[in-house]
């Protein structure tokens, strides 16, 4: 990894840090909230300009915000366009961060009701739930037999969990998350979620030079007929599925959905300087989307 990635990497993890915790002034008729959205995408230049002709930025500690506001606008500049494992030229950013500042210059981290996010620790990786990466593949009449398997192996290290009370997809969705080897490809609302996910690495995956967040249109899902978005209600004490604002897709083309350039994907180098994204405002960490146990119910998601 290049001396110059690493030292971008540092500094686009710090210029991540205060933008996220910057609470801008209200302006005019405006909010403080609409103020930094606009600020930061670029589109609040007059706004920005009447802060700093009212004095309002023109303090000492007001100087790294103003240098965090001036390298988003570099995000784009210092990315490229490469073939990042699916054989076409793909936007790749220099690190997490710089990505998920790109997303925040574009207005693009919040899915909301149209479009969902994945994580994938390697670039080149495809979009395939983990019931068919098995080797063998589990025929399909012991499909709901081993899921039965998982379901009990679940209910005996979460007594509490009313696991028999919850619809078959519900189940398929616990297990998924708490396991795996469903027909179900995780997805998430949020673009730091699925962050989180594109740089985490377990000790038997092997190191990948670039990581990769898909960001899906909800409507291209239903357009083109590829499967079907499953946003289940579920209990609060799975806590993992609400704290990772989970919805899931049930592929029904495996080979077409992976296409590729049929989704929008944006790729970026992994660095030591930005190992993992993490967040404090939203709390995005491996405690808080990965808790060990469920929640009690009356303990609410947290």
């Amino acid at each position: 990894m290049s001396a110059y990635l690493e030292s971008r990497a540092g500094i686009a993890k710090s210029t991540f840090s205060i933008l996220t915790s910057w609470s801008a002034p209200p302006c005019s008729n405006l909010q403080g909230p609409t103020v930094k959205n606009a600020i930061i995408t670029g589109g609040g230049g007059l706004i920005l300009k009447a802060l700093l002709a009212d004095g309002v930025l023109r303090r000492p500690d007001d100087d790294a915000l103003l240098n965090a506001l001036e390298y988003i606008g570099t995000v784009f500049d210092n990315s490229e366009v490469r073939d990042a494992g699916h054989g076409v030229g793909e936007r790749v950013f220099a690190n997490v961060f710089d990505m998920v500042l790109a997303a925040m210059r574009t207005g693009g981290i919040d899915g909301g009701d149209s479009r969902l996010f994945r994580g994938q620790y390697d670039s080149r990786w495809q979009l395939v739930p983990s019931y068919y990466r098995a080797h063998p593949r589990p025929a399909e009449h012991l499909k709901y037999s081993i899921l039965e398997g998982q379901l009990a192996y679940l209910q005996k290290l979460h007594p509490h969990a009313d696991l028999a009370g919850l619809s078959r997809p519900q189940q398929e969705a616990v297990v998924q998350h708490y396991f795996s080897g469903t027909e179900l490809l995780d997805f998430t609302t949020s673009m730091y979620v699925a962050a989180f996910f594109a740089t985490r690495r377990d000790q038997r995956t092997p190191t990948a030079e670039m990581g990769a967040v898909y960001r899906i249109s909800r409507g291209d899902i239903a357009e083109l007929g590829l499967g079907m978005i499953e946003s289940l209600e579920l209990p609060p004490e799975f806590s993992r599925i609400h704290r990772q604002q989970g919805v899931f897709l049930r592929t029904r083309f495996r080979q077409a959905i992976n296409d590729a350039g049929l989704f929008e994907r944006w790729v970026f180098y992994h660095t030591e300087a930005a190992r993992e994204f993490v967040c404090d405002q939203p709390p995005i960490s491996h405690s808080q989307l990965l808790p060990e146990d469920m929640a009690t119910r009356n303990a609410g998601t947290g």
